[in-house]
């Protein structure tokens, strides 16, 4: 009967053993196969002896006996016809798209004069031509910049692009220290949002402290906090095994632990129990550090004692912290290096070695125990015999060419091919020079011959340039910094950001913006409006006041105030007016939307309406 695997199973080395065997015959028996297989499918000479008539074909001797009448009578039609000279099918010279022996003697003659003569004229504008651009060539090479050039021989690093002349380039912001206007405008409204929300990515310490698990917290260090596990009390009469969900239980009295089933002790214990496939638990007693182990997979299995300091190991457990053997062992050497030495594993041991003979890696051997030949070969030959008791000279026989020869038994030609082409003959006997030949562009050209222009910048090769972040539409960092370092801590709270959903302040030039101003703690300044600025001083720096209608008490100011409403141009479709006005009591703040057409001129009054907005002042 076949034994049915279980997780718990242990393995032993025969089982191992007959697994391996079983796998090794099928190997050998799918290798068997295979190669069987291939040689059966490689097998060409008809195998199975499969006939022509089983293919519904002819043998070769039906299909011989059949085409030999045909072949016959064909080869007799073809050689009649094949033998005809006399033109059988009456062809034309036009047919064969030739002309006739006199139109051909015809056009030979003016032909022949009028290539001659094309021939003439070409070569003598070849040869003004050839010597034209020799002389530019050579002057354009000796002056380093070549007039046709349009590639660079050394490419340029432009703002961290290469650029060899051959195409325009684009220059990233990012490569010239700057943010795209995109990239910008992004972190500059960001930075805005958070200080309006409260909330700023940078902030390095909260306001209010806060405790994490009953540690503080402010945010200006890292803190450490110790998990505390949640411990589970078992009680009276509990069964153990159905404790399978991970985690720590307790069991704190003897008496409980009496009542318990499926205990291994009756003593007061800790239980861990932890999911695998199936469970494990682990259990330790209280006062004299049994510890007990067992495993659920589809039954529980036997509690295990698990062996401690003066208790007996089980077979094939080994001690982690164990620093003596039980019983020494002796390391010993053999061959030609002998000795050994007794080891328990409480300290390092020094093994002596004696060395029989010649030691085959010692450093201190002065002598091979069989001399070797050292040998030359190729152009100089020799040998000596060496066996480490001296040094030893070999005698050596040149083959060949000296080493000191002058001249080359067969001269050779040096030629250059690609953008520059020549050749010279050399033998050795003195320096060749060699007459060049430049095709297209000089590769030694240093400068553009119609310069580039990238991002705003001219270029022609002749040396670096700087590409400014303005002139690919980026501010620099520091632009951008300064940008969000005014917003991060701005000197003054555009009124726009607390209006509410209903209306919207759009933002125009510095004059045209409702804007507040914190100044000396208790002074509320509105600019923007009228001309000299307005200054409003309250009386109480932490007060709310809202701006819809702040009370002329509040403020100590008397008489009429008035502020002339101001245009400011929202989109290309509408404007909005700003103003404020004295109703005796209050000094009242409003706006009115307008359309318009073609111009100013064709504003409408509309109806003014309050904005909402709170400001703390202090």
């Amino acid at each position: 009967m076949v034994k049915q695997w279980k997780n718990e199973d242990i393995i032993y080395p025969e089982d191992a053993q007959r697994w391996e065997d079983g796998l090794e015959d099928a190997k050998q028996n799918n290798s068997q196969n295979a190669t069987n297989l291939k040689s059966h499918t490689d097998n060409k000479s008809n195998p199975h002896g499969v006939t022509a008539a089983q293919t519904g074909a002819y043998t070769k001797a039906e299909a011989d006996s059949k085409d030999a009448a045909v072949l016959t009578s064909a080869k007799s039609y073809t050689d009649l016809h094949s033998v005809k000279k006399d033109n059988p099918h009456g062809v034309t010279a036009g047919q064969t798209g030739a002309y006739t022996k006199a139109e051909a003697d015809e056009r030979d003659a003016s032909t022949l004069s009028a290539a001659k003569s094309y021939s003439d004229t070409k070569k003598t504008e070849a040869t003004t031509y050839t010597d034209q651009k020799v002389a530019t060539a050579k002057s354009e090479i000796q002056s380093g910049s070549v007039a046709s050039a349009n590639k660079l021989t050394t490419a340029r690093k432009i703002a961290g692009i290469d650029f060899d002349g051959t195409k325009d380039i684009s220059i990233p912001a990012n490569n010239v220290g700057a943010y795209t206007k995109a990239e910008a405008d992004s972190k500059v409204a960001t930075a805005k949002t958070e200080i309006q929300s409260g909330n700023v990515a940078s902030a390095t310490k909260l306001q209010n402290t806060r405790t994490i698990n009953g540690v503080s917290f402010d945010g200006t260090s890292n803190i450490s906090i110790t998990a505390n596990p949640t411990v589970t009390a078992i009680p009276t009469d509990a069964d153990l095994n159905n404790y399978q969900t991970a985690g720590d239980y307790v069991c704190a009295l003897n008496t409980t632990a009496a009542t318990l089933k499926n205990s291994p002790t009756a003593k007061a214990f800790g239980l861990e129990v932890v999911k695998t496939a199936g469970v494990i638990q682990r259990l330790s007693v209280y006062d004299d550090s049994t510890m007990y182990v067992r495993k659920f997979y589809s039954t529980w299995g036997s509690w295990i004692v698990i062996p401690l300091a003066n208790g007996v190991m089980q077979t094939g457990l080994y001690s982690q912290s164990a620093s003596k053997l039980a019983a020494a062992r002796t390391i010993s050497l053999s061959g030609s290096a002998s000795g050994s030495v007794s080891f328990d594993g409480s300290g390092n041991v020094t093994l002596p070695v004696t060395l029989t003979g010649n030691a085959p890696t010692a450093t201190s051997a002065t002598k091979l125990s069989t001399a070797r030949t050292i040998a030359l070969s190729g152009g100089a030959t020799g040998s000596a015999s060496f066996d480490g008791s001296g040094n030893v000279s070999i005698a050596t026989t040149l083959a060949g060419n000296a080493p000191s020869a002058t001249k080359l038994a067969t001269a050779r030609t040096i030629s250059l091919t690609g953008g520059v082409t020549g050749s010279a003959s050399f033998n050795g006997t003195a320096n060749a020079s060699i007459a060049t030949t430049i095709a297209g562009n000089a590769p030694t050209a240093t400068k553009l011959q119609t310069a580039r222009t990238i991002a705003g910048v001219s270029f022609d090769g002749t040396s670096n340039i700087a590409i400014a972040a303005g002139n690919v539409g980026a501010y620099t960092k520091a632009e951008v910094d300064a940008k969000i370092v005014d917003v991060q801590s701005p000197s003054w709270v555009d009124v726009s950001k607390y209006l509410s959903s209903s209306f919207r302040l759009y933002s125009g030039s510095e004059g045209s913006k409702i804007k507040v101003q914190v100044a000396n703690k208790g002074t509320l300044i509105i600019s923007g409006i009228v001309s000299p600025t307005k200054v409003l001083n309250f009386p109480n720096n932490t007060q709310e006041y809202d701006l819809v209608s702040i009370p002329k008490s509040v403020l100590g100011v008397s008489g009429s105030w008035s502020i002339c409403p101001i245009i400011e141009q929202a989109t290309g479709t509408q404007v909005w007016l700003l103003g404020m006005e004295d109703n005796g009591t209050n000094l009242i703040f409003k706006m009115s939307r307008h359309r318009y057409g073609t111009s100013w001129t064709n504003c409408n009054a509309g109806d003014w309406l309050p904005f909402t907005g709170i400001v703390r002042l202090g």
